[in-house]
Parts: C-alpha cells; structure tokens; sequence
C-alpha cells in the first residue's frame, strides 16, 4: 500500500532525527518506527491501512474510539 509506505518513510525520517548518533538510532529505531507509524496509522483511520500496520508489526490493528456529539 503506498500510504503506508509514504508513513513508513516519514516515520524513519523523524525517528533518525530523534537521536543523536547512529548507535542511538539503531538501537531505538525498531520501537521508535512502530510508534510513529501507529500514531499516524491511528489519525488516518483506514481500516486496510490498519491491517497492513497489524501484518508488518504481528500486532493488533489500532482502534480508533469514536468521539460522542455535543450539541
């Protein structure tokens, strides 16, 4: 899915800011990258976008709660 591949991109960009040496990104990226991809995967709330997530990680696809109306 290209989306996913334009989030998964976005996500390696901002994890490897994060950190200030290599070593520090190689160490944090695996849980760095799934927690961005997440969040994003989260906002956008696309069930097939959730589903590719859950495949690539062996997680749960993530739940977005629907908020209540206020009048």
């Amino acid at each position: 899915m290209a989306l996913y591949h334009r989030i998964h991109s976005a996500a390696d960009n901002v994890c490897w800011r994060m950190y200030n040496s290599d070593a520090a990104y190689k160490w944090n990226k695996d849980a760095c990258l799934q927690k961005v991809i997440a969040d994003a995967v989260t906002k956008v709330n696309q069930p097939a976008l959730s589903a590719v997530f859950a495949s690539k990680y062996g997680v749960s696809a993530p739940v977005v709660l629907a908020a209540a109306r206020t009048r």
